[in-house]
């Protein structure tokens, strides 16, 4: 049974804005764990502008299936990413007391249980890794901004890939900065690059 910090490998993959892909990273690990699903998606009037800011408007959330064993440092590990990948696009983030210009809202979810009624619950659609006679549990992480006058969902991203109990805590790192480096990719920076 996986334990939680392996989470980190459910970040490979590319993402491309309102779209859905699969991808396979080349490397020496079997099949099922070089495989990902991603799914990103935004309003179109989504274009961050020279200044925007952000705050998390709660802690990275951690939903697990039963059985599933949570990683605190895992998961400060892939927030400190997250937050390192967005300041490297020109996102700044708030000062305490001060509005953002978006609020940032993570989760992420282990257990095949889990991912499957979830997202489809949260989203009305899953990123859909097919894992046919596999033993790996899925692993999965949505990402979103919006705004926080409105409420509404300006940008949103997830994606899925399965774990493994055994990885070094090494590979989960790299492989988690890879892959928040990839999520990323989708979104805007606040020149208009991507």
């Amino acid at each position: 049974m996986p334990s939680f910090r392996h989470i980190s490998i459910l970040f490979a993959g590319i993402v491309a804005l309102a779209g859905c892909d699969t991808a396979t990273t080349p490397d020496s690990m079997p099949r099922e764990l070089r495989q990902s699903s991603v799914v990103s998606t935004s309003t179109p009037d989504f274009a961050p502008a020279p200044g925007a800011t952000l705050a998390w408007k709660s802690d990275l959330r951690v939903k697990l299936s039963p059985g599933v064993n949570n990683d605190p440092a895992m998961v400060a590990f892939i927030k400190a990413e997250v937050d390192q990948q967005l300041q490297a696009k020109g996102y700044g983030f708030a000062p305490a007391g001060t509005t953002p210009t978006f609020q940032l809202e993570g989760v992420l979810i282990m257990g095949d249980e889990l991912n499957e009624t979830q997202l489809r619950d949260a989203l009305g659609f899953d990123p859909g890794l097919v894992g046919k006679d596999t033993t790996y549990e899925k692993g999965s992480m949505l990402l979103f901004l919006i705004d926080p006058a409105s409420l509404q969902t300006k940008w949103l991203a997830v994606v899925q890939v399965f774990a493994a109990p055994d990885l070094p805590s090494d590979v989960r790192q790299e492989r988690a900065r890879f892959g928040v480096s990839q999520l990323m990719s989708a979104l805007p920076s606040v020149n208009g690059e991507q």
